[in-house]
């Protein structure tokens, strides 16, 4: 619970022999003229994420002994990034790949790191964000791997391989929402993150001599076995952990995050609320609510589901701050209007060849919507994760995020879910590829009977008798009796004869 946690923070950064930089608003967070966040000021938002991410960093003094750095455009790389953020004491910045923007470049200065963890490959941060980040600090690292897989074990190894970790968290790699919810819980308790391929049928062995080499008491999966397997489950179970393993789970990836904080907190004075629609301010907030043990909530924008509504309440916290702007999350959502579930949205889905796959949600009520596709008949279960949000209506088609292309002649199937079960259900072909033009061979009508119109001495040459022997003989037989031994050899006078 929450005094646990701080507790194993604190034993935990002992132990790696780190200094945290406190951050600025939360020097003495229990005293009675310091808050989390300012009073006035109970969000952090910008004009884009990276300015949210700047305007999170900004809570940190000058000096910070780590800071990390990942691409803004996509999540897989940085996903294990914030609880190792928050275990080292600094905080997450985004950048685009391919170069650094100024006012990131700006707030770098300010924090003066004394370390930089660039995440991911070149194909994440490019060289030349790498080169211009190496004039900042004359002690920088990049983080990266084969796939993502490989690059969360990277910075788990990197940040906790030395101490350990108190617990492991494992999260499917193929969506953000459960390793986010895992993040900042995790960043409180001195815990790991590591991204698995959720539909393996077990751990794989990396994975596992990493678990074994962080030493953790326990374990715990974040997502139903949807998003990870039964069988990666079963392997924690084999590993026999000295406190066993567990599951975090709901009925979609809100109450699925809310089971992750009720394990933790009994009760917490802030609470940190972002949306679970879109990955970066989730990403950069869970540093920042790590640090400070405290819980981050996903809701879908406008509102907030019933389960997490009241597991919120349940905490009696003295504020909920935002991560993000109100078109992010709604000023409705952060004094927990719950969503209606008296009204149930209604959905349809269209193909184009040209653009992929197109999702419509009539939602007037801001009810988030779960979108889950399957393929091969339903055989292959889940794909890709969830899509949620309380404004697909507003953002008609989907490929707008990731485009979503189905295999040619494959039958699939469209599934929609809100509030614990299915309120819509379409099935359908691709069929985009035009097929092959049939080539219908020409057309050779029968042959008319000749009868005897014939004689050897109208051909020239043998070869032209036998030649027209051979055309009607098949059909007629020697109707103009040029075969006079019956050998099929015709006119055997006439010159060429063999």
């Amino acid at each position: 619970m929450r005094s646990a946690i701080a507790l194993s923070l604190s034993v935990f950064i002992a132990f790696l022999g780190l200094t945290v930089a406190t951050p600025a608003s939360a020097a003495s967070e229990g005293s009675p003229d310091t808050t989390v966040a300012s009073q006035s000021a109970p969000r952090y938002s910008g004009a884009d994420r990276y300015d949210v991410a700047i305007n999170v960093a900004a809570e940190y003094t000058a000096g910070v002994p780590v800071l990390y750095v990942a691409k803004g455009t996509d999540y897989p790389d940085a996903l294990s990034a914030a609880p190792a953020a928050a275990a080292e004491g600094g905080p997450l910045l985004l950048t685009l790949p391919t170069s650094l923007l100024a006012k990131v470049r700006a707030e770098i200065v300010r924090l003066q790191p004394a370390k930089i963890v660039v995440v991911g490959g070149e194909a994440s941060v490019s060289a030349a964000v790498y080169a211009e980040l190496s004039t900042l600090t004359s002690n920088i690292t990049r983080l990266g791997g084969a796939d993502r897989y490989e690059a969360s074990r990277n910075i788990v190894d990197y940040a906790f391989g030395r101490a350990g970790a108190s617990r492991v968290y494992l999260a499917t790699g193929r969506n953000f929402p459960d390793a986010l919810a895992a993040s900042a819980v995790a960043g409180g308790m001195g815990a790991a993150v590591i991204l698995v391929d959720g539909k393996a049928t077990s751990i794989d062995a990396s994975t596992s001599a990493l678990i074994s080499e962080l030493g953790p008491h326990d374990a715990a999966i974040a997502g139903g076995p949807a998003s990870v397997s039964a069988g990666i489950e079963q392997s924690l179970v084999n590993m026999k952990l000295p406190g066993g393993s567990q599951r975090f789970t709901g009925a979609d990836r809100y109450t699925a995050a809310a089971s992750v904080n009720r394990e933790a907190y009994d009760f917490a004075d802030t609470v940190y609320m972002a949306t679970g629609t879109n990955f970066p301010d989730a990403l950069t907030g869970a540093v920042l609510a790590g640090s400070r043990q405290s819980p981050l909530f996903l809701v879908p924008g406008h509102c907030v589901t019933p389960s997490v509504a009241t597991t919120i309440r349940s905490l009696s916290p003295q504020r909920i701050v935002v991560f993000g702007g109100p078109n992010s999350v709604s000023d409705a959502a952060q004094n927990l209007v719950e969503c209606r579930p008296d009204v149930t949205p209604t959905a349809t889905v269209t193909y184009s060849c040209s653009t992929g796959l197109n999702i419509s949600v009539t939602n007037s009520n801001q009810n988030p919507a779960v979108v889950r596709m399957s393929y091969d008949n339903y055989a292959d279960g889940w794909v890709d994760g969830d899509l949620t949000t309380a404004t697909i209506a507003a953002e008609s088609t989907y490929v707008n995020n990731n485009t979503w292309r189905l295999p040619e002649d494959q039958t699939t199937r469209i599934l929609f879910q809100w509030n614990g079960g299915t309120f819509a259900s379409q099935q359908f072909s691709v069929d985009c590829e035009a097929a092959p033009p049939v080539v219908v061979p020409p057309v050779t009508p029968p042959l008319t009977n000749p009868g005897d119109s014939k004689n050897c001495s109208d051909f020239s040459t043998w070869h032209e008798a036998q030649a027209w022997f051979l055309r009607y003989y098949p059909l007629y037989g020697d109707v103009a009796k040029l075969d006079s031994n019956n050998d099929l050899d015709a006119c055997e006078g006439l010159p060429g004869h063999r």
